[in-house]
């Protein structure tokens, strides 16, 4: 079984930090991140390539509950 973490709002990475802490086994997971924010992602990119997860895909897009397009005031 394939161990994904999905990270919808991923900010600067903080939450990938705190789940590579949180468990042991981070190492296994692919890690999803997404992030609309031009400032959070430019952090978000180095920070995930650098814990070490098995895979780490970054998306600079926004997560909501419908398809369209929302404003954002980021």
């Amino acid at each position: 079984m394939k161990k994904i973490f999905i990270d919808c709002g991923a900010n600067n990475g903080c939450s990938l930090r705190m789940f590579s802490k949180a468990f042991e086994d981070y190492q296994d997971f692919s890690a999803y991140s997404f992030e609309c924010s031009d400032e959070f992602y430019a952090k978000l990119v180095p920070t995930g390539d650098g814990i070490g997860f098995k895979e780490f895909f970054p998306f600079k897009k926004a997560v909501w509950i419908s398809e369209g397009k929302k404003r954002y005031n980021g």
